[in-house]
């Protein structure tokens, strides 16, 4: 079957691959589109990645492509990989093709140069054991193991028995391409995968691999659909997310206003983890920044804030209260409780929540850099608030508030 990108992709992914072929030819190496890229092409979709194997080593492959396209090469020896990135949406990994093996569950694997053929049966699933040579014309496609029936058929399919022991992240992986594609896990594919999470394989990998895997799965479109089959299949809980009754709430973060994907994974971490939501956090090795946004958005569906009910709650009432929690606790608060959604949208409708004075008009109105500055600030945004006042309001609100100040120290 012959694929022909240019009648889906961009022009820039088109050039991008064409590239890519005609320097590998150069250089002697036998170079492929593998994997994601090529599932895509199959299924008319665009995509951002273009995953490269070569036959052979892909240090020079990626400094030639990094010169023409002047952008910046990242090398991973031990895996014998390389990222090309450049000022563009797209980006590629180009990768010798190898064999793996792992010396136990859940470890990262030990690689070796391979040909094409056992580098595609080392992979996940039949829909990315795909190739479309890129040194050939015309470039036919190769599919050792059928994943483009799979693929008619939508089906995804492990490759062996051990998929999911060999890397228990796959079964993030699967629920995240059974979403996003609309999929069906095959049955015996999905025997393997209940007979791991029963083992407890997604125990034996690192939080910070299950958090990068499951972060990926929450920012797509389709997670809600994801996070209902991770919870059918046991995973979640084997994740420590046992707050299954939540999921229903999951598609209302669909409709909170600006809400960006990764702030969304967070809210989702923390509406699922149920207590002790600090267990989870840790698991995860998450950052500092990124505890604090799972742990508000799990306060804010147990122990939400009085005031955010109020019908009439004050614009500066609902910023006191909220101006320090978290995107994720937001959205959170958004997805559980939608008696708040009056106020919440009144909220962010009024961002940035800030004055429109500032200290260099307090200056300029004969008053000296103090204390009483930042009380003063407060008031004028008090006024924008709840108000509505405009600049000059803002100011005399402000300097109102200074000369009471003033008061009080005399």
């Amino acid at each position: 079957m012959r694929l022909e990108p240019e009648r889906v992709w961009s022009a820039e992914a088109v050039t991008v691959v064409r590239l890519v072929g005609d320097l590998a030819q150069t250089a002697g190496l036998r170079a492929y589109l593998v994997g994601g890229p090529v599932r895509d092409l199959l299924l008319g979709r665009p995509t951002l990645d273009l995953d490269i194997a070569v036959e052979g080593e892909v240090g020079g492959l990626a400094q030639a492509l990094s010169s023409a396209l002047d952008g910046q090469v990242a090398m991973h020896q031990r895996f014998g990989t390389a990222v090309v990135d450049w000022s563009s949406g797209l980006h590629v990994d180009l990768a010798t093709t190898r064999r793996e093996s792992y010396p136990e569950p859940g470890a990262l694997p030990e690689v070796a140069p391979a040909p094409l053929d056992e580098d595609l049966r080392r992979r996940d699933f039949t829909v990315h054991a795909m190739a479309l040579p890129l040194t050939s014309h015309p470039a036919t496609l190769i599919d050792p193991l059928g994943g483009r029936l799979d693929l008619q058929l939508r089906l995804l399919r492990g490759l062996h028995p051990r998929t999911f022991v060999d890397d228990p992240t796959r079964i993030l992986r699967a629920a995240r391409y059974a979403a996003t594609f609309d999929l069906t896990v095959e049955p015996q594919t999905l025997a393997w995968l209940h007979t791991a999470v029963t083992d407890g394989m997604l125990r034996r990998v690192s939080g910070a691999r299950l958090w990068g895997e499951l972060e990926r799965t929450l920012i797509i479109p389709e997670f809600t659909s994801a996070c209902e089959l991770l919870a059918q299949w046991g995973a979640l809980a084997e994740l420590g997310l046992r707050a299954l009754d939540r999921l229903a709430m999951l598609p209302e973060l669909e409709s909170v206003p600006e809400a960006t994907p990764a702030d969304r994974a967070l809210a989702v971490l923390g509406m699922l983890a149920g207590e002790p939501v600090g267990e989870v956090t840790r698991a995860f090795e998450l950052t500092l920044a990124q505890r604090d946004a799972v742990q508000a958005a799990a306060a804010m569906v147990s122990s939400p804030p009085a005031a955010v009910f109020a019908a009439e709650a004050k614009s500066s009432t609902l910023h006191e209260v909220l101006r320090r929690v978290p995107r994720a606790g937001i959205l959170a608060l958004w997805a559980s409780h939608p008696g708040t959604r009056g106020n919440l949208r009144r909220w962010l409708a009024a961002s940035p929540w800030q004055a429109d004075v500032t200290g260099d008009d307090l200056v300029a109105s004969g008053y000296p850099p103090g204390p009483g500055f930042r009380e003063a600030l407060e008031a004028a945004l008090k006024a924008k608030l709840d108000d509505g006042a405009d600049r000059q309001g803002q100011l005399q609100a402000a300097l109102q508030a200074l000369e009471q100040s003033r008061r009080r120290q005399t």
